[in-house]
């Protein structure tokens, strides 16, 4: 359920993370590994209707489930305990190519 969305190709609404179809493809395109691109059916707040149509964003873009199945701090793409994001550099490079708006990014702490 989104609640909230102001153009950001990377939401994370726990447990999964969520990648607009762009940054999908991209990501599918890229060589890196550790996950899967699954379906994923959302559903919106009125609230988050309200954000979209105020940031001036006619529709929701289709979105991908990004399943992580790898390490983190090993794998280009893990999750950690908390089931947190965590990506390479190399992976994280690519992201950035995209807009990151809410995504808290870190160094990571092993």
């Amino acid at each position: 359920m989104i609640d909230a969305w102001t153009g950001a190709d990377l939401i994370e609404r726990f447990p999964v993370v969520l990648v607009t179809e762009r940054l999908a493809e991209a990501l599918a395109a890229s060589g890196l590994g550790t996950f899967e691109l699954r379906d994923a059916e959302i559903t919106t707040e009125p609230e988050a209707e309200e954000i979209r149509d105020s940031a001036g964003i006619q529709a929701f873009p289709n979105f991908r489930w990004l399943h992580v199945t790898g390490t983190a701090g090993q794998d280009d793409l893990g999750t950690d305990a908390e089931a947190s994001l965590v990506v390479s550099d190399r992976a994280l490079a690519l992201l950035r190519q995209f807009n990151l708006d809410g995504c808290d990014i870190e160094d990571y702490a092993s």
